[in-house]
């Protein structure tokens, strides 16, 4: 007989399952997350930092366009890494790499490394740059953005070269300095690898204009911005260095003058004389007075050094006169900076003032019929 639901006892419900009991968390596990939290934090705030550096540097143009393009990627790579730490990992899983950290260091750019620090053997250079892909051009120390190569022709200049690399690594840490042995019968190539340059050695001697030529074609096929001609005998001071090369954001050619204002220099006689109507004529073509058009005291830009890596005068004066001329022709922008020229430290001219009178002299016959036939 079925009992009324109001005069019948209430049934106990079902015992609950018992719980499992609790696992304890492990020691550290807080702190492990809070420091995976500050990770990813200071991650990001890096790659936000890193990229606000680049667009003031890119401001006041301390930095180049075309590196702060390599160097802003790597701070917009940074940035996703810190929202997703675990996407570097499998980046280095999917290349082979054993770690992340091994991938940064494998591609990432790194600072400049001033030269005064840097290892200066090629083993390093050789070890180092074809790993680095990103780095050949932002790692190594630059001016105004600029990789400079500084190139000194040499010929029987073993009393000076030494003094002369030596001071040029001392005065500017941050170029290059390539000495071509113009076919010399002493030390002067070895005297200027003890000083620390990077040697190029000529069969036998064939002036200055060979040499450069030599010297232009190692700076464009290494990717060098600007190469700057100094004399091996000291007269060049590199403190005017980086004057040449600022002044290269408005030329394609810039001239270390000896006769505009600065210095006491001083060339006498008809020299001085074809000199004069030389710069008059150059000075009239490229629409700016041009007071020194044979200094050997000169800055050639990225455009300019392309130009001379496939031509450029070997004769004597052809290297500073016909140059001029060439590029001027071309629409190429040449402007003067105002040197002081110093004693040579060591060491006879290669030519006489006579020898230099005539050369000039019929370098200005040259120009004039040419101008004339034009």
């Amino acid at each position: 007989m079925a009992c009324c639901p109001r005069h019948c006892p209430r049934q106990a419900p079902p015992p609950a399952p018992p719980r499992a009991p609790a696992v304890p968390r492990p020691p550290g596990a807080a702190s492990s997350q809070e420091s995976s939290v500050k990770l990813t934090v200071l991650t990001a705030v890096t790659g936000l930092v890193l990229l606000l550096i680049i667009f003031e540097l890119v401001r006041r143009r301390q930095l180049r366009e075309k590196y702060a393009v390599l160097w802003g990627a790597v701070g917009i790579v940074v940035l996703p890494l810190g929202f997703f730490p675990r996407l570097l990992d499998t980046v280095s899983h999917l290349v082979g790499v054993v770690s992340g950290v091994s991938l940064v260091l494998f591609l990432g750019p790194w600072p400049r490394i001033p030269r005064c620090c840097a290892p200066r053997s090629e083993t390093f250079r050789l070890l180092i740059q074809p790993k680095c892909w990103l780095t050949k051009r932002v790692r190594w120390p630059m001016i105004n953005g600029k990789r400079v190569l500084i190139v000194i022709p040499a010929w029987n200049e073993e009393a000076s070269v030494g003094h002369t690399v030596g001071e040029v690594c001392g005065e500017l840490p941050d170029v290059d300095v390539l000495v071509v042995d113009d076919g010399s019968g002493d030390r002067t190539c070895e005297v200027a690898r003890e000083a620390g340059a990077i040697i190029a050695r000529l069969p036998y001697n064939l002036g200055v204009g060979g040499a450069m030529r030599l010297g232009y074609r190692y700076g464009y096929e290494h990717g060098y911005d600007v190469v700057i001609q100094v004399d091996a005998d000291g007269q060049h001071d590199p403190r005017y260095v980086p004057k040449l090369v600022d002044a290269l954001d408005e030329a394609d050619f810039v001239i270390g003058a000896r006769f505009a204002g600065e210095g006491d220099y001083r060339v006498r006689g008809p020299r001085r004389w074809a000199m004069t109507v030389l710069s008059a004529v150059l000075s009239r073509m490229a629409g700016t007075r041009l007071s020194d058009t044979t200094s050997g005291f000169r800055a050639a830009n990225r455009r300019t050094v392309e130009l001379f890596a496939r031509w450029y005068p070997v004769e004597y004066l052809g290297d500073t006169i016909e140059v001029l001329v060439r590029l001027l022709r071309s629409r190429y922008v040449v402007r003067q900076v105002p040197v002081t020229m110093r004693p040579r430290r060591a060491g006879i001219p290669s030519h006489s003032p006579i020898k230099s009178t005539l050369y000039l002299a019929r370098a200005l016959v040259i120009l004039v019929l040419s101008m004339v036939r034009r």
